[in-house]
């Protein structure tokens, strides 16, 4: 999982400040007040440090493909605001006509007005956490680096995002294979004798 994470003010060659991370605790209880993470730094692929995994630009792309499913979800939203908005005139149409009993007329519009109104408000929703994520994709630069030697356990505290299901990068994930460079170069920085 990635995070957004605040590394606070940066002692030496440590990592300081905002950066994204890779959390590694496989399963970390939600109790448990501390991650451990890797954190890591934008880059071309230029000058990679041997104690550094090139990531390419797996989070950007991730991001572009959860914007995209977003946009599509926001899409067929309007979609159903439409249809159910025909609905309403169709019912009102109806009643001023007196081809179905006020009562009856009265009590759809009411349901239908319900249901736009929950339609409505799951569209701004999606727009709002779209537009979150296209102001992160714009902030980004597109490569990315993982900093292995700078592995380190931090308290939850320091999370920025995500702190909730809407959060810009709720679920984003790195690739399996970037997972397993990742994997190796640790075995190959502190495991290996």
């Amino acid at each position: 999982m990635i995070v957004q994470v605040n590394l606070g003010f940066n002692v030496g060659s440590e990592h300081g400040g905002l950066h994204y991370a890779v959390v590694l605790d496989n399963n970390n209880n939600h109790s448990s007040p501390v991650l451990t993470i890797i954190p890591l730094s934008s880059s071309n692929g230029a000058n990679i440090h041997v104690t550094e995994v090139f990531l390419g630009d797996d989070i950007y792309q991730k991001l572009k493909s959860k914007i995209s499913g977003i946009k599509q979800a926001y899409t067929e939203q309007i979609d159903e605001i439409k249809s159910i908005e025909q609905m309403i005139q169709e019912t009102i149409l109806s009643i001023e006509k007196n081809k179905i009993d006020n009562d009856e007329g009265i009590n759809t519009l009411r349901s239908k007005l319900e249901l736009l109104k929950i339609k409505k408000n799951n569209a701004e929703k999606k727009k709002s956490e779209a537009d979150k994520i296209a102001k992160e994709i714009n902030k980004m630069n597109r490569g990315s680096v993982a900093l292995v030697n700078q592995i380190t356990t931090i308290s939850k505290i320091r999370i920025v995002d995500p702190i909730h299901n809407q959060g810009v990068l709720n679920g984003i994930k790195l690739s399996p294979n970037n997972l397993d460079n990742i994997n190796k170069k640790i075995i190959e920085l502190f495991l290996r004798n």
